[in-house]
């Protein structure tokens, strides 16, 4: 999993760089950031299952955060 978390970060990097680069709406900004993400090797089941840990995280830290104050 280390190894699809440096690819989506590498990406997510990549992604800014073009959106940056162009209006973030703009069709071939987004046919650029899906090409790239073709261009990875990123299964989608592999980038669902990251954002789903990614969530679970931070929900988990926004808890333990919570708890802390009490």
């Amino acid at each position: 999993m280390k190894e699809v978390s440096k690819k989506v970060k590498k990406l997510t990097e990549t992604n800014k760089k073009i959106l940056k680069d162009q209006p973030q709406n703009s069709f071939s900004a987004k046919q650029k950031i899906k090409i790239e993400n073709e261009n990875q090797e990123l299964s989608p089941i592999a980038l669902m299952r990251h954002r789903i840990e990614e969530m679970n995280r931070k929900l988990l830290e926004k808890r333990n955060q919570g708890k802390m104050h009490k």
